[in-house]
């Protein structure tokens, strides 16, 4: 019996088994050791049922950032107009210079060569799309080219256009054929044809 009394009086016998962990005192938040039963600091005694009932604080969880909306990218425009323009002018020294089928070649040599590194770039900066960006650039180059650096100086930016749109395989077939058929016909009208009957 007496045992039981002493087991019962024990400053210990409240304390779960196991817990032998730090804890902090509840009037002054001082660290104490698991056996300790005034605290060191304040000299205030600690209950063991004021131990069982600290609230653990809540940790909240860090804001869902990856479900807002992604900014998105628009064109520049000036940029655009800007490179058609130096490119209008070189192309058109160099014809005189080297004749339209050297030119010819030396152009499509200098598209292969931005796709290629409008791919490489992209996949290096974790762009979404590289493949996208680098056909739009192969085919289109006055568009996408400016295009893609402005994407590539805003990483948190997106491109509806070219990296969500499901229907960017479709435009870009559509807008190289109308194109094809411009060239075509501006090939097929000869000086014979622009002269007056």
């Amino acid at each position: 019996m007496e045992t039981e009394s002493l087991d019962s009086k024990h400053p210990f016998s409240s304390r779960e088994e196991g817990s032998e962990e730090p804890f902090k005192c509840p009037s002054c938040g001082q660290l104490l050791d698991f056996r300790c039963r005034i605290c060191v600091a304040c000299g205030e005694p600690v209950e063991p049922a004021q131990l069982s009932s600290t609230p653990l604080p809540e940790i909240s969880p860090p804001p869902a950032e990856e479900n807002a909306p992604k900014p998105l990218v628009r064109f520049p425009w000036e940029l655009s107009l800007m490179l058609l323009l130096i490119s209008g002018g070189v192309v058109t020294v160099l014809g005189y210079l080297l004749g339209a089928i050297m030119v010819q070649f030396i152009f499509q040599g200098f598209q292969v060569l931005c796709a290629i590194w409008v791919f490489k770039d992209a996949r290096y900066y974790a762009i979404s799309r590289p493949l996208r960006w680098s056909l739009g650039t192969l085919f289109l180059w006055v568009v996408f080219l400016p295009w893609y650096l402005v994407r590539r100086r805003k990483l948190n930016y997106t491109c509806f256009f070219v990296e969500t749109s499901p229907y960017f395989g479709w435009s870009l077939v559509i807008i190289n054929l109308v194109l094809a058929l411009i060239v075509i016909q501006l090939i097929g009208v000869g000086p014979d044809d622009l002269e007056s009957p």
